[in-house]
C-alpha cells in the first residue's frame, strides 16, 4: 500500500474528513477495503489483489531508492516504468471511484429513467461500479506512456512543513482553462500531477509545455540581462521559480518549495481525498480549515450534473 510505504518510521496520524476526527493510524487497516478488487465468476472468485501486491512490492523498492538518493536522475527507464504503472493504478483503484461511477448511473436514472442495460436498483448499480473499478485497472498500462512523456521533478517540502498524503494520493492541477471541456487529464496541455513519496518529498509529473515555458523564461531573462534592458516585473518576480525548476531538470535534485507551495500541495491532497488524510506529525489545521470553507470536501470528489 503506497500510503504505508511512504509514511513508515515512527507514528503516523490520520484524519477522517467526514467526521473531522484525528487518530493515530494503522494505515493499511484504515485505507484498505477488504474484497474491493474481487470479482465473482462462474468458476469462482477472481481477485486483482495478487497483481496489485506484486506491483506495490516493486514500486516500494523504487520509491525507497528515490527517497534515499533524492535524485530523480538516479532512476533507470525500467524503474520509471514501474512508477508510471503504479501511479496509473493509484488513479484507478481508489474506492471513491465506485461512488463516482454509482453517481453517474443514478444521475442518468433520475434524468432519463432506467435505460436498457442499466442496473435495476442501487445494489446492482454499486455491484456494477465495483466490477468496472476492477476491470479498469488494466488501463494503467495505457496511462504509463503518458507519465513517461512528462517532465519529472522532485519537490522538497518547506523546512517547517511536511506533505500530506491521502487515500487518493495522485493529485492533478492545471492553471489553463479550456472552455466547455475539463482541464484535468493525463494528456491535457499544462497538466501537473503530484504524488507524495515521503513526508518531505513529492514526485511531480509536468506537461512538457511547462518545461518549455521555464526554458523560454530563462532565455528571455538572460538576454535582457546581457543587453542591460530593464527586466519586466512579472519575469523578475518569477525568476527564482523557473531557475530552480531548470536546476532540478539539469541535476535531478529536489526543487525546494516555499511554505505556501507546500500548503498548496497539501490542499490538493485534501481536494482529492475520498475519506482519509495522513500526516507524519498529525497536524491537520490546513485540512480542517479547508473543510470549514468548503464542507463538500468531507465527502470526496463526486460526480454532479446540473
Amino acid at each position: 500500500d503506497q500510503r504505508k510505504s511512504i509514511l513508515t518510521c515512527g507514528p503516523v496520524f490520520g484524519v477522517h474528513l467526514k467526521e473531522g476526527r484525528s487518530f493515530r493510524a494503522n494505515v493499511r487497516k484504515v485505507a484498505a477495503e477488504n474484497g474491493l478488487y474481487d470479482l465473482k465468476s462462474p468458476d469462482g472468485k477472481i481477485s486483482a489483489e495478487p497483481m496489485l501486491s506484486r506491483l506495490e512490492g516493486d514500486a516500494s523498492k523504487v520509491f525507497e531508492k528515490l527517497v534515499r538518493s533524492q535524485n530523480v536522475k538516479s532512476l533507470s527507464l525500467d524503474e520509471k516504468v514501474v512508477i508510471s504503472l503504479f501511479t496509473g493504478v493509484q488513479m484507478l483503484r481508489v474506492t471513491n471511484m465506485v461512488e463516482v461511477m454509482f453517481d453517474v448511473t443514478e444521475t442518468i436514472r433520475k434524468k432519463w429513467g432506467t435505460i436498457s442495460g442499466m442496473p435495476e436498483n442501487e445494489g446492482e448499480a454499486r455491484k456494477q461500479a465495483r466490477e468496472c473499478l476492477v476491470n479498469n485497472l488494466s488501463l494503467a498500462k495505457d496511462f504509463a506512456p503518458e507519465f513517461l512523456n512528462k517532465t519529472w521533478l522532485l519537490l522538497k517540502a518547506h523546512e517547517k512543513s511536511e506533505f500530506y498524503i491521502s487515500d487518493n494520493p495522485v493529485a492533478m492541477h492545471n492553471i489553463h482553462r479550456t472552455p466547455f471541456r475539463g482541464n484535468l487529464g493525463l494528456a491535457v496541455k499544462g497538466i501537473e500531477i503530484y504524488l507524495p513519496i515521503s513526508p518531505k518529498l513529492t514526485l511531480a509529473f509536468f506537461c512538457k509545455s511547462k518545461e518549455q515555458s521555464w526554458l523560454v523564461s530563462k532565455a528571455q531573462y538572460d538576454l535582457l540581462k546581457d543587453l542591460k534592458i530593464a527586466i519586466p516585473e512579472n519575469l523578475s518576480s518569477s525568476k527564482q521559480s523557473f531557475f530552480e525548476a531548470i536546476h532540478g531538470l539539469e541535476t535531478g535534485d529536489p526543487v525546494q518549495v516555499s511554505e505556501q507551495v507546500t500548503d498548496f500541495q497539501n490542499e490538493l491532497q485534501v481536494w482529492h481525498s475520498s475519506r482519509f488524510l495522513f500526516s507524519k506529525k498529525g497536524e491537520f489545521d490546513l485540512a480542517k480549515n479547508a473543510i470549514r470553507q468548503n464542507p463538500t470536501l468531507r465527502h470526496g470528489p463526486r460526480f454532479t450534473c446540473g
